[in-house]
């Protein structure tokens, strides 16, 4: 599912992948979970033992019961042979097949979904920070709003703090969205699109790890026989022939994780350019719309002022002429009244 809710980031985990031996590899509990080479007989569940079957072929029913008894002894020795070719890896006692190109993709395809995680992280973050700090400027408008009404000598101020705070909320939700947006993009890209490659190449692992299980078995084999112990060619025939079956899907889904990551790779670069765009676009709109929103408010406010300042100049000049004119008429009246006298 596609993340759409800005303030609930989703909770991702990467695994551990590397390409040498004794290092961080596939994970022991996935061998023994059902391997995408060899899924179990989906028949293995319908067996209900002492019930005859009730229709068909005489004998149909056994003839099931055998097929899924031989399907779950060939899985159970598939899972036992990965198992043991794993650990015999990890203890420095068998020897993996190595192709350096394809291993090379797969380590870039971990290193850059793990990337993509941490930016999903920061970004789902940013929702979050970004959503509370929007909350907290309709509620800063609201009270001064109410200000406005209840203190008429500020009330130019608030009023212009007021609508300072609506106009910067109103760009702030239109980056909230885009932000939204590009984190649906980046969720559907690491956690879908990357993750559909990862499970090809897990499947590719398990049928490196039959492969080299199927090939040490027959190695052994051989040098048992030129050791001169005895070993039946039955058996040599039949390790060869799994031998085989296990190189043919091997080579197969080798080609599959080459194929698929050039695919990927094509699709990352078309998907990230065009969202990293639209973020880029998203933050200098709400930058420069903050600007043009407030800019009129800011003119506003300072032509106020400007004309305050006037007035008061006025009223000043206005107050220093009549205090010249009182102090003429008591300096003539005091001259008038020593004439007199």
């Amino acid at each position: 599912m596609a993340y759409s809710n800005p303030t609930e980031p989703p909770v991702v985990a990467s695994a551990p992948f590397s390409s040498g031996g004794g290092q961080a590899g596939t994970p022991v509990d996935k061998l023994f979970q059902v391997p995408a080479t060899h899924d179990p007989p989906h028949n293995a569940t319908t067996m209900v033992i002492g019930r005859k079957p009730s229709g068909g072929t005489p004998g149909g029913g056994t003839r099931d019961a055998m097929g899924t008894g031989n399907n779950l002894k060939e899985y159970g020795t598939h899972q036992w042979k990965i198992l043991k070719q794993y650990v015999n890896e990890k203890i420095g006692k068998a020897s993996r097949t190595v192709d350096q190109r394809v291993d090379e993709e797969v380590i870039k395809l971990k290193e850059t979904q793990l990337r993509y995680r941490e930016i999903l992280t920061l970004s789902n973050q940013y929702c979050t920070h970004l959503e509370r700090l929007l909350q907290v400027q309709k509620s800063l408008s609201e009270n001064f709003s109410q200000l406005a009404l209840r203190d008429p000598d500020l009330r130019m101020l608030f009023e212009w703090n007021c609508e300072t705070q609506k106009a910067s909320c109103r760009q702030g939700e239109q980056l909230l969205l885009s932000i939204a947006h590009f984190s649906n993009a980046l969720y559907t890209l690491s956690e879908k699109t990357i993750e559909d490659t990862n499970q090809t190449i897990r499947q590719y692992e398990a049928a490196r790890v039959l492969y080299d299980a199927c090939r040490g078995d027959l190695e052994i084999a051989e040098l048992a026989q030129t050791q001169g112990k005895s070993v039946s060619k039955s058996k040599l025939d039949a390790l060869q022939i799994e031998l085989e079956k296990a190189r043919e899907k091997f080579d197969k889904l080798k080609c599959d994780v080459t194929v698929k990551a050039k695919l990927l790779e094509e699709n990352r670069l078309k998907v990230m350019s065009q969202q990293l765009r639209l973020l880029s676009k998203a933050f200098s709109t709400y930058y420069s719309g903050c600007y043009t929103s407030i800019e009129p408010i800011l003119d506003a406010m300072e032509q106020n002022m400007d004309d305050m300042k006037h007035a008061r100049n006025q009223s000043q000049m206005s107050l220093a002429i009549w205090l010249d004119t009182v102090n003429r008429k008591t300096s003539s009246n005091n001259i008038e009244d020593t004439n007199s006298v």
